[in-house]
């Protein structure tokens, strides 16, 4: 895709890279109980971890401070709201599969805990994936026509520093 603005891109890239890796927690969570020993479950599990704690807390945070407040005063404040209220149900279920990853690495994956992650990331995935996917229908349009230059520059650097 095409986007005159950096911050378009950026999230478009975000957004291609989280809807890749949902991708892979719907396929680890269909699957049966694995176990944590396995250096590529223990990485998966790793990178899940570090995407939710990092990039996807950053990536909410990033809009609701920098670009929702935009949408608001350009009268688009109804798609600010419903994505808010999204991040508001999204990032708890994630903080629940952070904390469950750190309990599975350390003792495996029992018949309770893994009935649980699979309900928490079946969840969080199918939410995460249709929210991205709403932003890059919706949000990242509206934001590349939106932004002047002078504005983009800024909130990109902003938002690469805050990273």
């Amino acid at each position: 895709m095409d986007f005159n603005t950096r911050i378009a891109r950026q999230l478009h890239d975000e957004h291609v890279a989280v809807i890749d890796l949902m991708d892979k927690l719907e396929e680890f969570v269909g699957r049966d109980q694995p176990d944590t020993t396995d250096p590529q479950v223990a990485n998966f599990l790793g990178d899940l971890k570090v995407v939710i704690e990092g990039e996807v807390t950053n990536h909410f945070k990033f809009e609701e401070d920098g670009l929702f407040p935009i949408l608001n005063n350009e009268g688009d404040g109804d798609m600010s709201d419903l994505l808010s209220e999204e991040h508001d149900v999204i990032l708890p279920l994630g903080l629940e599969l952070v904390e469950a990853i750190k309990v599975v690495r350390g003792e495996g994956f029992k018949a309770g805990s893994w009935q649980s992650f699979k309900q928490y990331g079946a969840e969080f995935s199918d939410r995460l994936r249709d929210h991205a996917t709403k932003e890059e229908m919706g949000l990242v349009p509206m934001i590349d026509d939106m932004l002047e230059a002078g504005v983009d520059a800024d909130l990109a650097a902003e938002y690469i520093d805050k990273r």
